[in-house]
């Protein structure tokens, strides 16, 4: 069952699952899943720092790239 639209976590994380899938492919799913933990930690923070929201920023991209590649032919 599809996660719902207001899951983004979920859905990011799930898709990113399914494109790459077995242990061979641990470290891009815990890279793309702390990527999503930060942005929304960040994003849900009471005090955030501008520091903060710049790492978070470059996280997302990092992220975006990575769904990106995910895209791509073999």
């Amino acid at each position: 069952m599809e996660p719902p639209v207001d899951k983004s976590k979920q859905r990011i994380s799930r898709y990113v699952e399914d494109a790459v899938p077995g242990k061979g492919n641990e470290e891009v799913r815990g890279l793309a899943n702390k990527a999503i933990e930060l942005a929304h930690r960040v994003k849900h923070s009471e005090t955030p720092t501008r520091r903060d929201a710049g790492i978070s920023a470059d996280a997302v991209i990092l992220l975006a790239n990575i769904l990106r590649r995910l895209e791509q032919e073999f």
